[in-house]
């Protein structure tokens, strides 16, 4: 009787053993599967930010003409009738230009 009751064990420690690490899916598998979920929830979250804050912005340039100017300004170099436009060059190290 002792010889059936390790073979029991044995047969019972080999099944767990297949259902911790074997089968379709595995605890390894259901891990990395969590630890996936986890990674596209936190960039699920950072892409919502984004879009939150390029709404605001559309919102705040159909809303605000100074925004609308600022960007016109920033981005396309646009300039008010009677401005100067100052261009600050960056020095180079060999050559340097003297203007009179």
């Amino acid at each position: 009787m002792r010889r059936g009751r390790w073979l029991a064990l044995v047969v019972l420690v080999l099944a767990a053993l297949f259902a911790w690490t074997g089968g379709i899916y595995s605890t390894s598998d259901y891990r990395a599967l969590q630890d996936e979920a986890q990674r596209l929830a936190a960039t699920l979250d950072t892409v919502r930010h984004e879009v939150d804050s390029m709404r605001a912005f559309r919102d705040s340039l159909v809303r605000d003409p100074e925004v609308v100017e600022r960007v016109a300004r920033e981005a396309f170099g646009l300039v008010r009738p009677g401005e100067i436009v100052v261009t600050i060059l960056p020095e180079q190290a060999d050559t340097a230009v003297v203007l009179p």
